[in-house]
């Protein structure tokens, strides 16, 4: 291949775009913007009183009319004279609104992946008043338009192959979200310059993606349409021609004989392989055109291209002119070969982007070299530090020998050989910063330097090159650039991001390690001299994208989450080995050789087993005390436990010999169990693959850059509530508004619903009303638990009916849910295997009274063949039964899954790479964000629904004390862990992160910012009586930010107001007396006898207590009913032992089956509540902890005193929660005990239980 030299560049690249500043041709002969549109501009955007901005227009910008009455372009500059692309939208009932929608949900996808090849869009509004809609993005001064500028780049093929593979992987990026760009070609490429490489005043440039109005338009055309915003195909046809004379070359095939044609036919096929064919016709002209008039196939070139017209022959003459020059010898054949396929004539012969890339990505080293001219066989040097790798690589066990002596230094030499064969060389712009924090600023200036990275086979290797330490008296440091330094190193499973950089090649040389000392003079003379440069090859993999550190922060909270979770199911399997055995009763003991090896096979392990691990027996015995839990028998395979197969036996516990012994019964007939195996509870089994999947989901999480920045510091363009007229107008207080700006926010919206404001009922209405304005689209509804997920699948398929929408709804679970009555009786018949089996009955009935009436539905009759088809019809129907299911989950326009639920197995949807294009999260405070992975990947767009004032996730406190442990231990990366607590805390309570965390976040937000932060709280509660209600404000909802000024403010008596209209329904109850005219009581139990708690907790007195008081109310509530929600009476208590306790206090009967514990009371609620707390010894006065137990958690407290409608009766010792604040007024996470008692006694709702039940307990 011909290498031309800068002065040889082709005839249209006489100047560079750096040697233009401020020259852009304006062509006067096209259309001009309207006189109102520039107005507009002037008075919303320009100078100090610009609404929108103070920005300016540049003498040369006279607007560029992309589609007349509905697009215009400009250029501004901002205060600090920077170039901004400004997009006017006009005709917004119409092309103009659809247009705006779908190009800022392009925006916002794309922009927050901060790829040097996409676009950051900047602010975005519609702006009612002017009946208009914005967008500003980042804009380059250049195109690859602009004269010269395509041949300056193909001047340089390695930074043509850079920039084709950068091209390439943001195509990617966007193509996996199912956007294509529609229109691609030098005028829809930015050029943008980052300054000059010093030592050789090599330009540093990059390529961007632009012009993604075109993205728009063919979607709109090509895919769903919504009513009221389809662009004409004629005039589609004339937007495109009017850009022919710079863009037919471009254009694929398929879109070439639509827009040629002569009739008025539709646009055909088109894909993301369109994209493929104009970059194949961008990589031919970087990399095959000829640029020199030295070389023979100039002139053919030149002749191919300058005699291009508007006519299909022309297109097709061109085409062959390109697929025959591809055969020329000196173009690498595998990279012809990929420009063959890129450029088919039929789209369906085109591979993926993905495809494409990654054929640039294994052969880019390859390429690269090829571009440049031929060399000798060159010796790179790459340093090893002995000293600091004995505390990584000799720790770790990768070497046994220590490194700091001779053997161990040719030890390591080797080991290294052996990794680094045949490495890859990486470019990581964060350098080792991304993956260790460090401890002060010059650590950090070390970490941030090690940019460049050898992959090897196992580890990441990062690097810089070395620094030669000056003498005493001088201290002038030498770069020695023929050295390349390992500095860190990190294992390829924790430094994962590293394996999607689209830039990396082979070390072109033979590699050679050299040992570099801290504290000894070297001799690199023979470097020097026999040792090749890094810097052409390091410069070959450099690219410009950062990842911000809080991304860094949310990968490792996420990881340690995630590895803290293994380690509690880890903790739960015990080695055993047999101690004896008679008949049926086997004993076994914990085998503490395979225990410890286990244990120390992992830092983080090891100190969870060490601190926090349970006994096997007194975990085997706290399972179940009856002795029917079932435990599962793995096999031993190497020390470790055999989960490859079936387990070996069932066994429960018979009873606990000691901590470390336990004696089982085998199960299911076996007769013995083996010598030494492995055991563990069998329902940790589905825990195990939740896990699993969990972690899958996370490492998809990570790489999904666009919902990170949103989980992280929201932000949307309101789009035009207008589409949404009427929807929703029904609600009272700020739910219609809300509706209509969960349906307008895109990408992300979060809703925070305290109890009782009707948050499900908000989400159903939207839900539903997105579904009837465009039947095509694809909702995937998820929650953590059943009950919350089956109470929004009714509201939402009951909207659904009333509008008369045909839509497939399908309810996933699994078959241990049904039988266990976790899944709502309605929604068990939406399960794909029900509605399958219920299709293949039905195509067997039909066809069997067919068969029996001799005719058809329609009245037909039926001939021979007609029986006979019916016949085989009715035989094959079975045996399709499984793919029909399979349709019927793809085809789904509602899925409802609970987060567990949520894998691509169940929910892998049949569209647009995979993803929904709404996933909507209701519960999503309960939620870990390991948890909320599952559905949140499956997504295009994503609302998040929940309260964070109520539980959190499950074993929150467990996390928090482990994260404490590790900051006291000796291990410098738990202890990082540690140090870390607060920020992992932030990602952990991922939904309450985003309110708790506004204020700050806009205070931080740059002044400029147009983009909302799309996040609402609903403050109108219709569930409790005003009186109970104004106990759960003052408590728990006194401070918010205000929706009006957007300031944090404190509300005296909180901020959650009551619907008195719904609300303000007495209850029926007439006894005892104390209830009468009353919506909240506290019965309080100072002075009756026998109700100080019991540790485990319970509190026997207080049970008896509730039972006399339930029998004494009257009129008596009806029994529970079984075929409906039951949610007249419940009584609620914070412990599993409590619970059991007042199971065995002889309650009325109306009362049993009512009982439950306040964790598995959350979404639900009752018109009556009795709520026992239990505690009421005071065991460590600056330790609330220790008195109140888990009662000392807010969260935990609101969802038991805000479940009541009518009647809410707390059953407990009054001064013994009041104390508790008093006593530790520095502890501000318990004052809403203050607040509770206060209010109790403001209402006048105290009453003495040794009073009221004089005559004592029964």
């Amino acid at each position: 291949m011909t290498v031309p030299s800068h002065r040889d560049r082709r005839l249209d690249a006489t100047s560079a775009p750096r040697g233009r500043r401020g020259s852009r041709i304006v062509d006067t002969t096209a259309p001009q913007v309207p006189a109102d549109v520039v107005a507009e501009v002037e008075t919303l955007f320009c100078g100090p009183g610009g609404t929108y901005g103070n920005y300016s227009r540049p003498p040369d910008d006279r607007g560029e009319v992309v589609i007349p009455t509905a697009l215009y372009r400009f250029t501004l500059l901002d205060p600090d004279s920077q170039r901004v692309t400004l997009q006017v939208y006009k005709d917004i009932d119409s092309i103009g609104g659809a247009l705006w929608t779908r190009e800022v949900r392009t925006l916002l996808r794309v922009s927050v992946r901060q790829h040097p090849a996409l676009p950051r869009i900047l602010a975005g509004a519609y702006v009612e008043k002017n009946d208009l809609a914005f967008v500003i993005t980042e804009a380059a001064q250049y195109r690859l338009s602009d004269k010269g500028a395509m041949g300056f780049v193909a001047s340089d093929r390695e930074q043509a192959v850079r920039q084709l593979t950068l091209l390439a992987h943001g195509l990617s990026l966007l193509h996996e979200q199912g956007i294509t760009h529609g229109n691609l070609h030098p005028g829809a490429v930015e050029y943008v310059e980052f300054g000059h490489v010093a030592e050789t005043d090599e330009v540093r440039f990059g390529l961007r993606l632009s012009g993604f109005e075109m993205s728009a338009m063919v979607s709109n055309l090509v895919r769903r349409q919504l009513a009221g915003e389809q662009l004409p195909t004629g005039d589609m046809r004339r937007i495109y021609l009017d850009a022919a004379d710079q863009t037919l070359a471009y254009c694929p095939p398929e879109r070439v004989a639509w827009l040629l044609a002569d009739d008025t036919g539709e646009l055909g096929f088109e894909s993301d392989r369109s994209d493929i064919y104009s970059l194949g016709i961008l990589a031919w002209r970087w990399l095959v055109e000829s640029g020199s008039t030295e070389d023979r196939s100039y002139e053919e070139d030149r002749i191919a291209w300058a005699g291009l017209e508007r006519s299909v022959e022309s297109i097709k003459t061109l085409h062959g002119h390109m697929l025959a020059r591809l055969r020329d010898p000196k173009i690498p054949a595998t990279f012809a070969q990929l420009l063959r396929s890129m450029l088919a004539w039929d789209p369906r012969d085109r591979p993926s982007i993905f495809a494409v890339l990654r054929e640039l990505t294994q052969d880019y080293g390859r390429l690269v070299a090829s571009m440049a001219p031929a060399e000798e066989a060159r010796t790179f040097y790459v340093g090893f530090m002995p000293e600091e790798s004995k505390k990584t690589i000799y720790r770790w066990g990768w070497v046994d020998l220590d490194p700091t002596e001779e053997e161990g230094r040719e030890q390591l030499r080797a080991f290294l050989e052996s990794e680094l064969r045949g490495a890859e060389i990486l470019y990581c712009p964060e350098g080792f910063s991304g993956y260790q924090r460090a401890r002060d600023d010059r650590e950090l200036r070390a970490f941030q330097a090690a940019k460049y990275v050898l992959a090897g086979k196992q580890a990441y290797w990062f690097c810089d090159i070395y620094c030669e330490p000056g003498p005493a008296y001088n201290r002038q440091d030498r770069l020695v650039e023929q050295v390349l330094l390992i500095k860190y190193v990190r294992h390829h499973q924790r430094a994962w991001r590293l394996g999607e950089l689209p830039l990396r090649r082979r070390i072109p040389g033979e590699l050679r390690l050299l040992p570099i000392w801290a504290r000894r003079v070297l001799d690199l003379s023979e470097a020097r001299s026999e040792g090749a440069t890094w810097r052409p090859v390091l410069r070959s993999v450099e690219f410009e994208r950062t990842t911000p550190d809080w991304m860094l922060v949310m990968d490792d909270a996420l990881s340690f989450l995630l590895a803290f979770k293994n380690a509690e199911l880890d903790a739960r399997i015990f080695p055993f080995e047999v101690r004896r055995q008679s008949g049926t009763l086997v004993d076994l003991r914990v085998d503490q050789s395979r225990d410890r090896k286990r244990q120390y096979e992992d830092g983080l392990r090891s100190l969870y087993y060490r601190e926090m691990r349970v006994p096997m027996g007194r975990l085997f015995d706290g399972l179940d005390s009856e002795g029917t839990t079932p435990l599962a028998v793995y096999g031993d395979i190497n020390g470790k436990p055999d989960f490859r197969g079936r387990t070996i036996a069932k066994v429960v516990l018979n009873r606990r010999l000691d901590d470390d012994t336990v004696q089982v019964r085998l199960l299911h007939g076996a007769r013995n169990l083996p010598e030494i195996g492995w055991i563990r509870p069998d329902e940790d089994h589905g825990s195990f693959f939740q896990l699993r999947r969990q972690e899958d989901a996370v490492q998809e999480l990570l790489q999904a850059r666009a919902l990170l920045h949103q989980l992280h510091g929201p932000s949307a363009i309101k789009g035009i509530r207008a589409r949404w007229r009427g929807v929703g107008d029904h609600l009272k207080g700020r739910s219609a508004g809300i509706v209509k700006d969960m349906l307008s926010s895109e990408p992300f919206y979060a809703l925070h619903g305290p109890p009782g404001t009707g948050k499900t009922t908000v989400a159903s209405v939207a839900v539903a009303a997105h579904l009837r304005s465009d039947r095509s689209q694809r909702v995937l509804i998820s929650s953590q638990s059943h009950f919350a997920l089956d109470n929004l699948a009714v509201r939402v398929l009951a909207r659904c009916r009333d509008d008369n929408m045909d839509i497939v709804a399908v309810r996933i679970a699994s078959d241990h849910a049904v039988a266990e009555k976790k899944v709502h009786p309605r929604l068990e018949a939406l399960r794909p295997e029900r509605q399958a089996s219920a299709k293949v009955d039905g195509i067997k009935r039909a066809c069997r009274a067919a068969l029996d009436d001799g005719q058809l539905q329609d009245g037909r009759q039926l001939d021979a063949g007609m029986k006979a088809l019916l016949g085989e019809w009715m035989e094959q129907a079975p045996r399709v039964e499984l793919e029909v299911q399979d349709r019927i989950r793809r085809g789904a326009n509602l899925v409802f899954a609970t987060t567990g639920g949520c894998t691509e197995q169940n929910v892998a949807t049949g569209g647009t790479a995979g993803l929904y294009d709404w996933v909507v999260v209701e519960e999503a405070a309960r939620a870990w964000p390991t948890e909320l992975a599952l559905p949140l990947v499956r997504g295009l767009r994503w609302t998040l629904i929940g309260d964070h004032f109520q539980l959190p996730a499950f074993d929150e406190l467990s996390v928090q004390r482990f994260l404490q442990l590790c900051s006291q231990t000796e291990d410098e990366e738990l202890q990082l862990h540690g140090t870390r607590a607060k920020e992992y805390q932030e990602v952990f309570r991922l939904f309450g992160s985003l309110f708790d965390n506004r204020a700050q976040r806009r205070e931080a937000r740059p002044k400029t910012a147009r983009l909302i932060e799309p996040l609402d709280e609903l403050d109108l509660q219709f569930r409790m009586h005003p009186d109970i209600c104004r106990l759960v404000s003052r408590a728990f909802y006194r401070e918010r930010v205000d929706p009006d000024n957007g300031e944090l403010t404190t509300y005296q008596d909180g901020w959650l107001r009551t619907d008195e209209e719904t609300t303000a329904q007495p209850h029926l109850f007439t006894h005892p007396g104390f209830l009468k005219n009353r919506a909240l009581v506290w019965l309080d139990t100072q002075g009756v006898e026998d109700t100080n708690d019991q540790r485990a907790w319970k509190n026997e007195g207080e049970a008896q207590l509730v039972r006399q008081l339930l029998e004494q109310m009257r009129p008596t509530p009806a029994l529970p009913s079984r075929q409906d929600d039951d949610d007249i009476f419940a009584l609620l208590t914070p412990y599993h032992a409590q619970r059991g306790e007042l199971e065995r206090a002889g309650l009325p009967e109306w009362a049993k089956g009512r009982i439950h514990t306040v964790d598995s009371f959350q979404g639900r609620e009752a018109d009556t509540v009795v709520v026992s707390l239990v505690r009421s010894t005071q065991r460590d006065d600056r330790r609330p902890e220790a008195n109140i137990g888990y009662l000392v958690s807010p969260n935990r407290t609101n969802v038991l005193l805000s479940r009541a409608r009518k009647l809410l009766i707390i059953v407990g010792r009054l001064a013994h929660f009041e104390k508790q604040a008093a006593l530790n007024p520095d502890r501000k996470d318990i004052l809403f005990w203050r607040s509770i008692v206060e209010e109790v006694r403001r209402q006048g709702a105290v009453v003495s239980a040794a009073s009221a039940f004089a005559g004592g307990l029964r």
